[in-house]
């Protein structure tokens, strides 16, 4: 039988294992963070389905389109035999599997105090973290960190506000007294604390910034 033609494979398996493993292990994620995620097994996997993972999952590194994929394959080979103790033991893949949960909830709070509410992430911060974290994290991870915070990675969106009027100019003064270098910024410190931590003189400020007039604040306050 020709590596090609691998019982249920599907060229959407290998695109998503190039996503998933390949991509992340030559860009320095390290493959023994997540066995689960390498040897495409869900985090209750029983015996048997290790035992096919284990013969299946090398198979795959066989394909043309991944073969070609020379440093991440090296790796994944080296790293097999480590695995193959990990997985086919059931003391150690339960460790393994809560070390897995707890990688996941510490990005999670990572992730989630980079957002401060905020819908997504931009590219260039899902790299950096990715990069910062020198092989613990991977592109794939900081994805499902944003999705479980229900944010996605995106560009952020430009304000739309004239740069040189006077309600930009008082805008800019206003942030610049209270030392908030963006208004998105301002938005998300109050939304998130539900205005609480807000001074008279940042609730003045902030008045400014919204355009409130002295009666409307009044209302308010």
């Amino acid at each position: 039988m020709a590596e090609t033609d691998l019982p249920g494979l599907r060229e959407a398996d290998i695109h998503a294992y190039l996503d998933d493993v390949i991509t992340p292990v030559e860009t320095g994620w390290s493959p023994h963070r997540n066995l689960f995620r390498v040897y495409r097994l869900p985090a209750d996997c029983t015996a048997d389905e290790v035992d096919s993972a284990l013969t299946s999952t090398p198979a795959l590194w066989g394909t043309p389109e991944l073969r070609e994929h020379t440093r991440a394959v090296e790796r994944l080979r080296r790293g097999h035999p480590t695995a193959a103790r990990t997985l086919g033991d059931p003391r150690e893949r339960s460790v393994h599997r809560t070390a897995v949960a707890a990688e996941r909830t510490a990005l999670a709070k990572v992730v989630d105090q980079f957002l401060r509410s905020a819908p997504g992430m931009p590219a260039a911060a899902v790299a950096a973290l990715v990069r910062q974290s020198a092989g613990r994290w991977s592109r794939p991870d900081v994805l499902a960190a944003l999705e479980q915070h229900r944010a996605v990675e995106r560009e952020p969106a430009t304000l739309d506000i004239t740069p040189d009027t006077p309600r930009s100019r008082r805008i800019t003064d206003a942030l610049a007294d209270l030392g908030i270098p963006s208004l998105w910024e301002y938005l998300t410190r109050n939304l998130s604390s539900g205005g609480r931590t807000s001074t008279p003189t940042h609730f003045g400020a902030g008045a400014h910034i919204c355009g409130l007039d002295e009666e409307q604040v009044s209302r308010l306050s």
